[in-house]
């Protein structure tokens, strides 16, 4: 990536573009945050009420909510409530020995959260908020977040206050790094969770299965994955003839550390590479990652961070004007999600040619619809 330009681009977009209606946006935005910074808000009833309101809408599991919930009521266990109640002798951080823990000490003040801030990409402003109240700090923390964000703020304080809690009862601590990934792959796949239960209830739910190309053509199909423990990522990719045989499959390792996006995107950037360097053309490209997909078949020029990768994939499919790329369900990507899981258990680069283990002609079987298993040939 050393040849890539470096672009300008407005982090209160999700593309990175300006638009009057995020300009606008971000505007009304800073103003309220300056109305709240003067004090001159609404009354008690009315900002609780809002406070709430955007709690109980935000798009995380309810567990996070809930945590949300007890911060802005100051009912965490943190050492200053414990202290008040005579049930610990002091109120110190244990974590910086600097001062009293509170709430928000604990989950953004401390010295050990502020690099997990600094590395998240929040509006400057964000990390500026001197409010000791957590109902007034989450307030102001969401009118100036965009809200395309607001999930990864509510998960990376979560995150943080489990952090406390480890290593509160003998967990080594977790380097901040590590913690923004975390934060950034829990934020995927909550998205991604939103995006297939949106599309379950809106159309009727059925079993999606993989089914081949057409005479004369190749299907290639690609998965990247995740181990959010390690993290360890993986790509693989399969391609199939018209018969619904094994041409080629390919497991390797991703760079470690991508976001959930970034690793679809090089899992299709490796797999299609593979497919053509084999001469695999025609060539269809499936993948099950919607925004991936999106994000390759846009005509605009691609200012995401991801754009890098974006730009490779557009290249290769333009050396070859009969590949398209089109989004497919998880249930119709059963071959290629289990090589890329492989591939987080074998740090080797994999490729097979027509034959391959059982476990991947299993993969290829199980793939096929009920009524097209009996026309299926494995080349054993």
């Amino acid at each position: 990536m050393g040849d890539t330009l470096d672009w300008r681009i407005w982090h209160f977009a999700a593309n990175g573009r300006y638009s009057v209606k995020s300009g606008y946006w971000a505007a009304l935005e800073f103003k309220r945050l300056e109305v709240l910074s003067a004090g001159s808000i609404a009354g008690p009833s009315s900002s609780s009420l809002k406070l709430w309101k955007h709690l109980w809408k935000l798009k995380v599991p309810k567990k996070i909510l809930h945590f949300l919930w007890r911060l802005a009521q100051n009912i965490l266990p943190t050492k200053d409530v414990l202290f008040l109640r005579h049930i610990t002798q002091e109120a110190v951080c244990f974590r910086c020995n600097a001062v009293y823990e509170s709430a928000l000490h604990a989950v953004v003040g401390c010295t050990v959260c502020i690099p997990v801030w600094e590395a998240l990409d929040f509006p400057c402003a964000f990390l500026q908020l001197n409010l000791t109240d957590a109902r007034n700090w989450l307030t102001a923390a969401w009118a100036l977040i965009p809200p395309d964000k607001q999930s990864l703020f509510a998960i990376t304080v979560w995150l943080l206050w489990n952090e406390r809690n480890g290593v509160l009862y003998g967990s080594q601590p977790t380097p901040p790094r590590v913690l923004v990934q975390r934060a950034k792959d829990y934020d995927d796949e909550v998205k991604r969770s939103l995006v297939v239960n949106h599309r379950s209830l809106s159309s009727p739910v059925r079993d999606v299965k993989w089914y081949p190309p057409v005479a004369g053509c190749f299907k290639l199909n690609v998965d990247g994955a995740a181990d959010l423990e390690t993290g360890a990522r993986g790509a693989g990719a399969i391609v199939r003839d018209s018969q619904g045989n094994l041409v080629g499959a390919m497991a390797m390792r991703a760079p470690s550390m991508l976001s959930i996006l970034a690793t679809e995107l090089y899992a299709l950037k490796t797999g299609i590479s593979f497919a053509l360097d084999a001469s695999f053309v025609p060539l269809v490209i499936e993948s099950d990652s919607l925004l991936a997909v999106n994000m390759i078949n846009d005509v605009e020029e691609c200012l995401a961070a991801e754009g890098a990768l974006v730009d490779g994939v557009r290249r290769l499919l333009a050396t070859h004007e009969f590949s398209t790329v089109r989004h497919i369900p998880r249930s119709a990507n059963g071959a290629a999600h289990r090589i890329a899981r492989f591939s987080l258990r074998d740090q080797n680069l994999s490729c097979w040619m027509e034959v391959g283990p059982l476990w991947l002609m299993d993969a290829v079987y199980d793939d096929w619809p009920a009524s097209n298993v009996s026309s299926l040939h494995f080349q054993l």
